[in-house]
């Protein structure tokens, strides 16, 4: 079994896609994901169970090709991002490789190396106090 978890928030900006959320405002105050849940459980492992899980570009387009929706406004980006990173590492346990060994053959990579942090300033969105569009 593998579990993958994602970030949730208010901010969204116009190209981000959707989080599904229940809107129950009796239940966590309408944060609830009990829908994307319903989602996973239903929908997406129908279309998922049996597949390969070393093969994850195949899998990322199965959720797709469900959902339909540009944003993900159908199973929720909150129900799709945690399934993808769960499968990814059921194809590293698969190929019974290191999480990084695994992404870096998903992408050719014969060398992998560490990310350089990279920081911003720049701060906008919903939560400033500005206009800038974007929150980095």
């Amino acid at each position: 079994m593998f579990r993958a978890s994602v970030p949730s928030g208010d901010s969204s900006g116009m190209y981000e896609a959707v989080e599904l959320r229940d809107g129950d405002k009796g239940i966590y105050l309408g944060n609830s994901v009990a829908k994307a849940v319903k989602n996973i459980n239903d929908k997406i492992s129908e279309a998922l169970v049996g597949m390969d899980p070393t093969l994850q570009s195949q899998i990322d387009q199965a959720m797709i090709d469900l959902d339909k929706t540009e944003k993900k406004a159908e199973l929720g980006a909150n129900a799709i991002l945690p399934v993808s990173i769960a499968a990814c590492k059921a194809g590293a346990a698969e190929k019974e490789v290191p999480l990084y060994r695994h992404i870096a053959d998903l992408y050719g990579k014969a060398s992998p190396m560490l990310p350089v942090p990279a920081f911003t300033v720049i701060s906008g969105g919903k939560h400033a106090r500005n206009n800038l569009a974007i929150q980095v």
